[in-house]
C-alpha cells in the first residue's frame, strides 16, 4: 500500500511541473524562443492547480474511505 501512495504522489508532482514548470533562475539564461512563447502567455493558470489538489484530495478521501470499510469487514469481536 505504501507504494501505492507513492505512486500517487509522484504522479501529482509529476502533473504539477508538466501544469506549472520551474522557470531558471536568471532571466540572462532564457533564449529568444522561450522569450516569445512567455510573451503570448501559454503556461496554465492557477486554475490547473486547484484542480490537481481537487483531485488529490479526492482521491485521497475516497481511498481512505475504502480502506476504512476494508478494516471494518476484516475486524473480529
Amino acid at each position: 500500500m505504501k507504494r501505492f501512495w507513492l505512486v500517487i504522489i509522484g504522479l501529482l508532482l509529476m502533473g504539477g511541473l508538466w501544469i506549472n514548470p520551474v522557470r531558471p533562475a536568471s532571466a540572462q539564461e532564457e533564449t529568444a524562443v522561450e522569450q516569445a512563447a512567455e510573451e503570448e502567455n501559454t503556461n496554465a493558470g492557477p486554475g490547473a492547480f486547484i484542480v490537481l489538489v481537487g483531485l488529490g484530495a479526492i482521491l485521497f478521501v475516497g481511498l481512505t474511505y475504502m480502506a476504512r470499510q476494508n478494516n471494518d469487514a476484516t475486524k473480529t469481536n
